[in-house]
């Protein structure tokens, strides 16, 4: 899966999911500081999905249109202990196969999903 880690993700998350195989661009490693309006535009520019625990994404996400390439999950709830970080986001990742086209929000016990306006 294509993803683009938003700067608040913790790197061992990142590790993990690249170590399961998938294509993560960390912010925080290639673009940090940048805003969130423009993290939107190059997941959209580059297919990606954006990961997060930043609830300013659903605005965003509202306001402008995505393609079906692209998505977001916002990561909600108790941030897992360190040693275990990695394992609960490839867990949560992998749970799902259609994230593109939709803005997710990964809870504790569900998963909750709107599409996205898309282009």
């Amino acid at each position: 899966m294509r993803l683009l880690a938003d700067e608040n993700v913790p790197y061992p998350a990142i590790a993990a999911l690249r170590s399961d195989g998938h294509d993560v661009i960390s912010v925080a490693e290639l673009s940090p500081g940048s805003t969130d309006t423009d993290i939107f535009a190059w997941a959209i520019r580059d297919d990606r999905i954006i990961l997060t625990f930043d609830k300013d994404f659903g605005e965003i996400a509202r306001q402008t249109r995505a393609s079906t390439r692209t998505g977001v999950i916002l990561l909600r709830g108790a941030m897992p202990r360190p040693q275990d970080v990695g394992r609960h986001f490839v867990a949560a990742i992998n749970a799902r196969t259609d994230w593109t086209g939709y803005f997710s929000v990964i809870e504790p016990n569900r998963v909750r999903r709107w599409p996205l306006r898309l282009s």
